[in-house]
């Protein structure tokens, strides 16, 4: 890893690209992921490809790069690709992280179950964390999801453009609720932006979740049902004037992690539910806990 970065100190010329992660470099610093607001300017990050109406249905992994560390920009070949890096925010950002078998193979069958995605997370793997290619500003996106219902564990469908403007919906061991949340570039403040949500049955039924984002608000739906209204001009901060409203093109992520785990914050702990158990039959069972991925569906709004 390079110099870190931040928005009061930029990358040098000389590794002018700012990683999702917060360091320098060059390369895939500079592709999906790269912070304009940190690198040494804001043209060092490379465009990434635009937003196309789609509809993904997890039949095979022919489209889902295994190793995101060696993508280079390619939005035609690939809609998916396993990145490691957004996994750079949370406790378990030492560990390797593989989606294509936690035993170092590539049979799609450990990913792919009954035209289902695996989001699989181990102990000594840690989790999986799935990227879009393309970016999207204002859309409508959904995924069909089944999480996890074990303690610790974390499952997220999230936007998260390289300013760390993100919008999200996750999912702890709480069987009754899932979280929404928004964020304007990182700034979790008090975190009176995330908001719980009743839901029902979510780790034994496939459940639709939807951001319906525009330029004016943001919508959270579930099975096609609004749950959650939050409009930009309620996001303003009237003694700076600034709207903290998500509004760069960002990326679709898919994600499961271990929060639960020793090293970790208490409270980061806490709210996952506590400690995650390596130990239970369940995980002896398979050697990994998993969230399921039925589809996800994207409608643009904007594809320039």
């Amino acid at each position: 890893e390079g110099v870190a970065c931040t928005s009061d100190s930029l990358c040098p010329e000389s590794a002018p690209c700012c990683s999702e992660a917060g360091f320098c470099g060059t390369g895939r610093n500079c592709l999906a992921g790269c912070d304009p607001l940190a690198s040494f300017k804001p043209a060092a990050c490379a465009p990434i490809p635009a937003c196309v109406d789609s509809e993904f249905n997890f039949t095979s992994t022919d489209r889902i790069l295994s190793d995101g560390t060696t993508w280079n920009g390619d939005g035609v070949n690939y809609d998916w690709i396993v990145d490691s890096r957004a996994l750079g925010f949370f406790p378990c950002s030492s560990a390797l992280l593989t989606l294509l078998s936690l035993t170092g193979g590539s049979n799609e069958t450990d990913v792919i179950d009954d035209d289902q995605l695996l989001l699989t997370v181990s102990e000594h793997g840690n989790g999986t964390a799935l990227s879009s290619t393309h970016s999207i500003l204002y859309g409508n996106i959904s995924a069909k999801i089944k999480s996890s219902p074990e303690l610790g564990l974390v499952t997220s469908f999230i936007l998260l453009s390289g300013t760390k403007d993100e919008i999200d919906w996750e999912f702890t061991n709480n069987l009754t609720s899932a979280g929404s949340a928004y964020f304007y570039q990182g700034d979790v403040g008090d975190y009176s932006a995330a908001q719980e949500l009743s839901i029902a049955n979510r780790s034994e039924d496939f459940h639709e979740y939807g951001i319906n984002w525009t330029p004016d608000c943001i919508t959270w739906t579930l099975d096609g049902v609004a749950l959650r209204n939050v409009t930009k001009e309620s996001t303003l901060d009237a003694s700076t004037g600034t709207y903290h409203y998500p509004q760069t093109p960002s990326r679709i992520q898919l994600l499961i992690w271990p929060a639960g785990v020793e090293g970790a914050a208490q409270g980061t702990i806490d709210w996952a539910g506590g400690l995650v158990n390596f130990s239970s039959p369940a995980y002896n069972e398979t050697g990994y806990f998993a969230s399921y991925v039925e589809s996800v569906s994207v409608t643009c709004y904007d594809s320039s």
